[in-house]
């Protein structure tokens, strides 16, 4: 019985030595599996492909309105602030592409428009409580 254990034992120490030093030469090297070009994330002049794929999307949700609501009732149902937090990271966020893209810049500013219009006339109906 004594034997058994101490071969349990033995197998599992080598065991656990063998995944643990996987675990260091391999989670170290796993980022290479996924690297992406900084370039898609950031640019010094103009918007990242990254950050245009996402501002059309946001872009698209303020500009068709029932794709909008299906999205504010999914985001109001886990937590109301973030309907809040939401409009006002987007509009810093299409200001700023605003001025890194000129020719872009009256899209964005309508859209701004759009979101503080519906903010104020949001508050106005039902409170600030409302966020």
């Amino acid at each position: 019985m004594r034997d058994s254990l101490k071969s349990w034992f033995k197998r599992a120490l080598v065991g656990f030595v063998a995944l643990a030093s996987a675990a260091v030469l391999w989670l170290p090297c796993v980022h290479f599996l996924f690297r992406k070009p900084l370039s898609n994330f950031y640019q010094e002049a103009g918007i990242s492909p990254k950050a245009r794929q996402l501002a059309a999307r946001h872009v698209q949700l303020w500009t068709q309105p029932d794709l909008r609501q299906i999205e504010l009732r999914k985001m109001r149902s886990s937590n109301e602030e973030w309907d809040f937090m939401g409009r006002t990271f987007l509009v810093w966020s299409l200001a700023n592409m605003a001025l890194r893209e000129p020719q872009m810049k009256q899209a964005y500013l309508s859209v701004i428009d759009q979101i503080v219009r519906e903010t104020v006339k949001i508050e106005q109906e039902r409170a600030f409580t409302h966020f």
